[in-house]
């Protein structure tokens, strides 16, 4: 039997399991995330997001330091984006202070000027350690 420690979190009615992994030493394949999300015999959720240090994801090129989003559809499937699984991943990170805010910066090629570059945006009701809430 393995033991994961997890959060909860949902946004905009999406509700994700939460494993901080910073330096993916988690083997979670399909099976495990569809498990982990069947709403009767696991948690329940509608994806799984892990959180890791960018220096671990095969091809990244840029800041180690930086956090990526392993997001996960309940079927087990890899999934590019999820809006409302990005709010709850920023979110987690900022309770974590893993990250401050209350800007984040995200990748996201097709919402970034300029192609495939960063960008940097404010995430409404996300707070940095020591701001209110």
């Amino acid at each position: 039997m393995r033991r994961w420690s997890f959060a909860k979190g949902h946004g905009t009615e999406n509700d994700f399991v939460i494993l901080l992994d910073r330096e993916s030493m988690l083997d979670v394949g399909p099976s495990e995330v569809r498990f982990i999300c069947d709403r009767r015999a696991g948690i329940g959720a509608d994806g799984l997001l892990r959180a890791v240090l960018a220096r671990h994801i095969d091809g990244w090129e840029g800041d180690g330091g930086l956090w990526f989003m392993d997001y996960r559809n309940a079927d087990g499937s890899i999934a590019e984006m999820c809006g409302n699984g990005l709010r709850v991943f920023v979110r987690f990170l900022l309770d974590q202070d893993l990250v401050s805010g209350p800007m984040v910066r995200d990748r996201y090629p097709e919402r970034a000027e300029g192609g495939n570059s960063p960008s940097q945006r404010h995430y409404p009701g996300f707070h940095g350690p020591g701001h209110s809430r």
